[in-house]
């Protein structure tokens, strides 16, 4: 019986060493490595149909303002005469370049070399194209935009030697009188840089140019008094925070004129006591960047019925981005 059991249980080992010998070696995963190749491929298929008809659906031609009559393509390089305005390197994740055409205003993308290059309102050339750019927020969106290539003065600034202002007597049609007015001259204007704005703007500043109250009365700040001459150097009310804003600014390194501008005074034409321009003679001299405001001022006294007059000359530095009162002299009239 022993012998029995002791055979049978010999079969049963034998039989499983059987069984997994018949399972044999593992097949290699070939099926596995074919679909990972298979997905690769699909992969790229689709990223170059995405390719392809990303290229496809790109326009052949665009419109810009800078040439709003003209089919535009994209990477030619046009050339246009325009009008600087400001560069911005700052605020946006690209540098912008803001220029004005046909009273259009464009911002055009560059790089930052431009930067303090021009003065505002300055005739230039500049060398642009249309050309692909995609949003740092949104890197999937495809967008076009004009960028500027390189840029330059179509001339050097030229020496001034001008009249600005000088009164005449004009008829009044609604007073039905013959009136004493001052006149300006308004193809200067179309010409004027910035440091001359900021020259006449502070020679205004503290002489009358027929101011009015906006509304017919002061409001509670004084800020509504309109100047001729300010309103001409498109500098707003006298002493708003246009007008002393922008002083400020190109006056930073003179602290005297700081000073006087701190007594920024806001006296109307119907004031008892008053002064007004006859004449503003300016000359600018670009190669020692000077610039020259004389001007004649007359000074009413109503209440006592006086006139007074003096001429007062005063001499400006200046350079890109800021100016100082160098000289200043007055000669009273007898």
């Amino acid at each position: 019986m022993k012998n029995n059991t002791t055979t049978l249980l010999l079969l049963v080992l034998l039989l499983g060493l059987c069984l997994i010998s018949c399972k044999g070696k593992p097949e290699k995963p070939v099926k596995k490595e074919i679909n990972t190749t298979v997905k690769a491929v699909q992969k790229d298929e689709e990223t170059m149909n995405s390719q392809e008809q990303e290229e496809n659906t790109l326009p052949d031609s665009f419109k810009s303002r800078l040439r709003p009559d003209e089919t535009l393509y994209p990477g030619k390089v046009y050339t246009d005469t325009v009008t600087y305005v400001d560069f911005n390197n700052y605020d946006y994740d690209q540098v912008l370049f803001t220029i004005k055409k046909n009273n259009d205003t464009i911002v055009l993308i560059s790089e930052d070399e431009w930067e303090g290059k021009y003065f505002k309102e300055q005739e230039i050339i500049i060398n642009w194209k249309i050309d692909s750019i995609r949003p740092a927020g949104d890197p999937e969106y495809l967008d076009f935009k004009e960028f500027l290539i390189s840029s330059t003065k179509t001339a050097e600034l030229d020496d001034k030697n001008v009249k600005v202002l000088w009164q005449e007597t004009l008829y009044d049609e609604e007073l039905k009188v013959d009136i004493n007015t001052i006149v300006l001259d308004k193809d200067f204007q179309k010409s004027i840089i910035e440091p001359e704005r900021a020259a006449l703007g502070y020679v205004a500043t503290f002489v009358g140019n027929e101011c009015e109250w906006e509304g017919g009365r002061p409001d509670e700040n004084r800020s509504n008094l309109k100047c001729k001459l300010l309103s001409y150097l498109d500098l707003g009310c006298q002493c708003s925070d246009k007008h002393l804003g922008f002083l400020n600014q190109w006056f930073s390194k003179d602290s005297i004129a700081l000073s006087m501008l701190k007594r920024c005074p806001t006296i109307p034409n119907t004031a008892t006591i008053q002064s007004t321009f006859d004449e503003i003679l300016m000359e600018t001299n670009t190669q020692e960047q000077t610039i020259t405001v004389s001007y004649k001022v007359k000074t009413l006294n109503i209440r006592d019925n006086t006139v007074s007059a003096y001429t007062k000359t005063d001499q400006f530095s200046y350079d890109l981005k800021s100016i100082v009162l160098v000289d200043s002299k007055k000669t009273a009239h007898k």
